[in-house]
């Protein structure tokens, strides 16, 4: 008899219990914003405000992060810091409806096998997180690559061209 009273009341608590916890938010479809795209001179002053990056001089604009700066020398991950980095520049690139050439690379001296894979696996781990901060992944055009020079580079696509073909 007593089990069942302490059955019954511990079910009771566990109802209890239950009901003060708060739902979870209801999910909420995320959809991505057309932006109007930047003019050049907005572009580079909104790319000079982004602190760790390098910008190239000419055309097409391009831009990177240097060596050490956003990921450890065989790291997948960003170093501390780096999500904050990737934070303004997810901004920067949802406003600025343009889109870019991204390139992941990899160097350690461990052979071209492992950089092919940490440059995919960065990559991976870039992409994820990119969509998950609500960027339109139809506006870059990604490439993994086992080669020294920056590790995250991007570099602006030409807009399309609306001729028929052959003219």
């Amino acid at each position: 008899m007593l089990r069942r009273e302490v059955f019954a009341l511990s079910c009771c608590l566990m109802v209890m219990l239950a009901g003060c916890a708060t739902p979870p938010p209801a999910a909420t479809p995320t959809r991505h914003q057309t932006a109007v795209p930047m003019d050049f001179p907005q572009l580079q002053a909104a790319l000079e405000q982004i602190d760790g990056i390098d910008i190239a001089a000419g055309t097409p604009l391009r831009f990177s992060y240097p060596v050490d700066s956003l990921f450890g020398a065989a790291a997948v991950l960003p170093m501390p810091g780096g999500v904050a980095q990737l934070d303004r520049l997810v901004n920067l690139l949802k406003n600025a409806g343009l889109k870019w050439q991204m390139k992941v690379r990899a160097a350690t001296g461990y052979g071209p096998e492992y950089d092919r894979q940490l440059a995919e696996a960065r990559l991976r781990n870039l992409n994820f997180y990119f969509s998950g901060s609500g960027l339109d992944m139809k506006l870059l055009t990604p490439q993994a690559l086992a080669e020294g020079g920056a590790p995250l580079e991007f570099t602006l696509l030409p807009p399309p061209t609306n001729r028929p073909e052959g003219l």
